[in-house]
């Protein structure tokens, strides 16, 4: 998995790079670090990026959230 520099530095209406300071726990931070030297990232935001990409990935799907819908049959030629 490889996360291009355009997804880690998005930038503001301004054209700058956008940044910001977060707090995080010691706890997060060891496992960050984890993330960054099994995966070889050198920033925080792209393990954060990898981690946000791996939970879009494993998002339930809404396949078969509207049941009252009625089933659709295409009119055209087979």
């Amino acid at each position: 998995m490889s996360i291009s520099k355009s997804q880690v530095l998005k930038k503001d209406s301004s054209g700058k790079n956008s940044k910001t300071t977060i707090q995080i726990l010691g706890p997060t931070k060891h496992w960050l670090n984890q993330i960054i030297e099994e995966k070889g990232f050198s920033t925080y935001d792209a393990a954060i990026m990898y981690l946000i990409e791996e939970r879009q990935k494993n998002l339930p799907s809404g396949f078969g959230s509207r049941p009252d819908l009625e089933d659709y049959v295409c009119p055209g030629e087979d």
